[in-house]
């Protein structure tokens, strides 16, 4: 997956506490750990975006497809945030763009992983994909 970081401009940003049991035993936190860092940004984003708009209990977004690039280790003590966009809205899904870096570095430093998600307009109920409810398009036409 190929990501120029530095062309992505990310208006939300999410701190992340490393616990210990993230670590694992070459000192560093586990590669399956970062998934969770990940959906937790989605879900400040989500949340800070959408502003109570979305019933989860009837529909949302599922998960399709993730793809993560490590490109150094996050370590114990390092402070770090995840940063999340969206980089496409189709008919019945959204690209959403993210990255892991240190929290007090900018652009392409300091870059710890990076990951593309593709997520689908679900109807929990009926369990099928929708489209994309045109209030959920507005709002995040405006982030």
């Amino acid at each position: 997956m190929e990501i120029n970081i530095t062309s992505f401009k990310f208006n939300h940003s999410t701190p992340i506490q490393i616990r210990f049991n993230d670590i694992d035993l070459a000192n560093h936190v586990n590669n399956a750990v970062y998934q969770y860092y990940y959906d937790y940004g989605k879900l400040q984003f989500f949340d800070k975006t959408f502003e109570n708009i979305i019933d989860w209990t009837k529909s949302g977004f599922v998960l399709l497809n993730v793809n993560i690039d490590y490109i150094s280790p996050i370590y114990l003590l390092d402070n770090i945030i995840v940063e999340t966009r969206i980089d496409e809205v189709k008919n019945k899904s959204i690209v959403i763009q993210q990255v892991i870096r240190l929290a007090d570095t900018k652009g392409e430093f300091g870059v710890k992983s990076v990951a593309k998600s593709v997520m689908v307009a679900y109807n929990f109920i009926s369990k099928e994909s929708i489209e994309i409810p045109d209030e959920w398009r507005n709002k995040m036409e405006l982030v």
